[in-house]
């Protein structure tokens, strides 16, 4: 008996270092992301859900948004430049 409970508190403490560790590593992962990303909150209508969006362009929600916003931003970029070239506006 004196063993089993030996044994429990060793693991309890075992879990509560992987746990500690993993809290840790959450940590630093949400400050990465805070110092070097934007968030957004996009509402989309019911039907278009992840597995939805997955499917149908193989892309996760945030991939397919990453791109097409990085896709558009370079077109009116290059719109822009060629709109400044006119000789008249």
């Amino acid at each position: 008996m004196g063993n089993d409970i030996k044994m429990d508190i060793a693991e309890y403490e075992r879990l509560n270092k992987i746990k500690e560790s993993r809290t840790k590593q959450m940590k630093r992962q949400n400050e990465f992301i805070k110092d070097n990303y934007n968030r957004f909150s996009v509402t989309l209508p019911k039907k278009y859900t992840k597995e939805y969006i997955n499917e149908i362009t193989g892309e996760s929600v945030n991939g397919l948004i990453n791109r097409l916003v990085a896709d558009e931003l370079e077109r009116r970029e290059k719109l822009k430049l060629c709109d400044d070239e006119l000789p008249f506006k």
